[in-house]
């Protein structure tokens, strides 16, 4: 897992799924980079080593696996995982508006990926926004995204 260095957020995370993990049989190893560092990893400008990386962006309304670049060099033996990739193209040729064709193919997409198994399944969709008592009428729940929110908050 890599986390940015100096986040007491993400050190916190680290040490209650790395204490979770343990009493399961797992490990996990933590690296904490310098940000510049981390998001090299993450926009994939150097290779990316890490199975988890603990940030606090949101994700894309749109899935593209393609764009996503799944980790095919993890896949399976290693040598890829190419009925994985063909899934994934069929979603990405599915007719703009064909929505149930699309679901069919998530589906199926959806089922290889789990049986390959080349990421942790892990995902919350609960996030935190650790602000300073001086920020006003900050309401990101009332709002579509914390970049919505934070235009009508006002300091204090």
């Amino acid at each position: 897992m890599a986390i940015a260095q100096d986040n007491p957020i993400a050190e916190y995370v680290a040490k209650h799924l790395g204490d979770n993990l343990r009493r399961v049989g797992g490990t996990l190893l933590v690296d904490r980079l310098e940000t510049a560092e981390f998001f090299t990893h993450y926009y994939r400008q150097t290779a990316r080593v890490y199975d988890l990386m603990f940030l606090g962006s949101n994700f894309g309304m749109v899935f593209d696996p393609l764009s996503r670049r799944l980790p095919q060099e993890r896949l399976g033996d290693g040598a890829g995982d190419e009925l994985l990739a063909e899934l994934g193209e069929q979603m990405r040729r599915t007719q703009p508006g064909d929505a149930l064709t699309y679901q069919l193919k998530w589906q199926r997409f959806q089922q290889r990926l789990v049986d390959q198994l080349p990421l942790l399944p892990l995902y919350s969709n609960t996030y935190y926004d650790a602000f300073s008592p001086d920020l006003a009428d900050y309401r990101p729940d009332e709002n579509f995204s914390w970049a919505q929110a934070i235009l009508y908050a006002r300091w204090r």
